[in-house]
């Protein structure tokens, strides 16, 4: 469980992340969103079970309406970059208009500091901590990394 804030622009985020990555990510977000939504009194059946309910990324998703909706939008351009490289939906998509209700139920608020859930919580900066983070997965990964009709980070 974790949100790679390789950069502050949602967009940015999902672009940066390799393909094995971006299909985890939509179902994380997902998952953090839905807990979320549950803390706060949701109780239908058409958003996941509560997950991770202690873990820093599931507390910050729920502090304020704007990281709330910060996430949501992560969620959107998640998918969305999935749909541009591979042609394909993700099962978690479906559950995304049960999820825009979810604002409302968060408390006011601005945007908060993204929670550092990297092993690098000595770099100050949250994005750069992010970067070095998913180089060093990469390079350990069983399978080299790819961007599939998508160009490799800069910084990878």
């Amino acid at each position: 469980m974790n949100i790679f804030v390789t950069d502050p622009d949602t967009w940015k985020c999902a672009q940066m992340l390799d393909d094995l990555r971006l299909n985890k990510m939509i179902l994380e977000t997902a998952q953090l969103l839905s807990t979320a939504m549950r803390v706060q009194g949701y109780i239908g059946d058409d958003i996941y079970k509560i997950a991770h309910l202690n873990h820093p990324c599931s507390v910050w998703t729920r502090q304020t309406e704007a990281n709330y909706k910060w996430l949501l939008l992560y969620m959107s351009d998640l998918c969305e970059e999935r749909q541009r490289r591979t042609g394909k939906g993700h099962k978690s998509y479906e559950i995304f208009n049960a999820l825009c209700g979810g604002p409302k139920l968060m408390p006011p608020g601005d945007l908060t500091p993204w929670p550092n859930c990297t092993p690098n919580k000595h770099i100050a900066d949250i994005h750069e901590a992010y970067k070095v983070t998913m180089r060093d997965k990469w390079a350990v990964d069983k399978r080299p990394p790819k961007w599939t009709n998508a160009k490799k980070p800069d910084w990878a």
